[in-house]
């Protein structure tokens, strides 16, 4: 009797310990269980807001990418026919691994990697009606938040990729009828067209805030005041050489009182598209999405070039965006980054009317496109098919100011590098005697 009483203050103090551990347990899974519900989609952490990679040419998201798909063995074999470029077998593989999907975050992915191996498989109408599908399914409204917003910003690539009457109608009135509300009116600035495809990227914008979206807004700030935009290029054109700061001819004596308030305004919305896209570009480097970072990258870079003629930025910020996007590029393998980042870098120092040393820094990084010998030149009738496009255009006297800027850039770059002008001429097929080139070899001034 007496052993048993001596033992129960040992006892007394196991059942306090264990009552006291419990309900730290408790507590804490009450913290964790809080702030995993508390989760949405301004969380760049959310198991609702997946970061994928988006490649340009063959968009595939690896089994590792999110926990658990590595078990879905239909969208591990969809993963390995993407891989091998076999886009039709991995439709039908990301089709069965929707069904067998065990989650909506599962099930969203699967249906988006179906999309687009339709669309890299030349299924262009249905790839849209399953974009639109995800974007419009009401079971994902709080899921997926990034896959929804990339899934609106590919349909505005592919109209970009083969703009036809067919595939606008099919994005704003084709079914699930979801964009007929954002299509601009017929009078719309600069047109009903381009108005509306950035309505688009306002609208993903609004489901999360990716990169591409507040790129593309920010670039619509200048494509949209072309008359604006030329008067600050024109004027920087004029000066024998674009200081360290950039170029920025005196507001007060350049513009209108009206168009001084306009440029304050595109100077405001710059800034904050810049930085939201520098926010979500940062989220995007800490995961393994190196196409996204590449695309983004030259489209960066390319509208910080557009804004130093502004004095928006500085020559300095150009080139270290511009050299970064080419770094990312290569890092990336994908052909659209590594090609178009080198462009804007050539095109970039040829508008600054380069020395000696910087004319063989434009050769050097165009040669690997256009020599036969070059690490790039499997790109070049890639590359020729997109170069030409301006030209053409102008030559069917489609003659927009949208053209002339695009080919300006090679006319600049064609004055400095004698081969690149060469392989204009040879593979190309453009005439630098024509009127589409002609007219705009000395900067506009109307």
């Amino acid at each position: 009797m007496l052993n048993i009483m001596s033992d129960q203050p040992s006892q007394v103090k196991n059942v306090i310990l264990i009552v006291v551990f419990g309900i730290v347990a408790v507590m804490i899974l009450v913290v964790f269980m809080r702030s995993f519900l508390s989760r949405g989609p301004s969380s760049p952490q959310s198991d609702n807001n997946v970061i994928i990679p988006i490649e340009e040419e063959s968009e595939t998201v690896g089994t590792n990418a999110i926990p658990g798909l590595s078990s879905n063995e239909a969208y591990k074999k969809g993963y390995e026919l993407s891989q091998s470029r076999d886009f039709d077998a991995a439709a039908e593989a990301f089709t069965q691994a929707s069904e067998d999907a065990v989650n909506l975050n599962e099930k969203i992915l699967s249906e988006y990697m179906l999309a687009s191996s339709l669309r890299n498989s030349g299924n262009t109408i249905e790839a849209i009606r399953n974009y639109k599908k995800i974007v419009a399914n009401p079971e994902y409204q709080n899921n997926g938040y990034r896959v929804r917003a990339n899934a609106v910003n590919k349909m505005v690539s592919i109209y970009a990729g083969s703009p036809s009457p067919e595939i606008f109608n099919e994005i704003f009135f084709g079914e699930p009828q979801i964009f007929n509300n954002v299509v601009a009116p017929v009078d719309a600035t600069p047109n009903q067209i381009d108005a509306s495809l950035l309505n688009l990227h306002t609208f993903a914008f609004g489901v999360y805030p990716v990169a591409e979206s507040s790129i593309k807004m920010a670039n619509a700030l200048f494509n949209n005041n072309i008359d604006l935009y030329l008067k600050f290029f024109n004027a920087c054109r004029t000066v024998s050489v674009i200081e360290i700061n950039g170029c920025a001819p005196d507001v007060d004596t350049l513009l209108t009182a009206e168009e001084k308030i306009l440029f304050f305004e595109i100077d405001r919305a710059f800034t904050q598209h810049m930085s939201d896209a520098d926010a979500d570009l940062l989220r995007l480097r800490d995961t393994e999405t190196k196409g996204t970072i590449a695309r983004m990258g030259y489209q960066r870079s390319r509208v910080l070039h557009k804004a130093m003629y502004l004095g928006l930025v500085t020559l300095s910020d150009v080139e270290k965006a511009m050299q970064q996007a080419i770094v990312d590029a290569e890092a990336s393998g994908n052909k659209e980054p590594i090609v178009t980042s080198r462009i804007e870098y050539a095109v970039f120092l040829s508008l600054l009317e380069p020395d000696i040393a910087e004319v063989e820094r434009i050769a050097e990084l165009l040669r690997p496109i256009y020599d036969p010998e070059g690490e790039f030149f499997y790109l070049r009738d890639w590359y020729v098919n997109r170069l030409t496009t301006a030209y053409v255009a102008l030559q069917d006297d489609e003659y927009s100011i949208r053209h002339e800027m695009e080919m300006r850039g090679p006319i600049a770059i064609s004055k400095v590098e004698p081969g690149y002008k060469e392989f204009l001429v040879t593979v190309a097929g453009w005439d630098f005697e024509g009127v589409s080139v002609s007219r705009i070899m000395a900067p506009r001034t109307e």
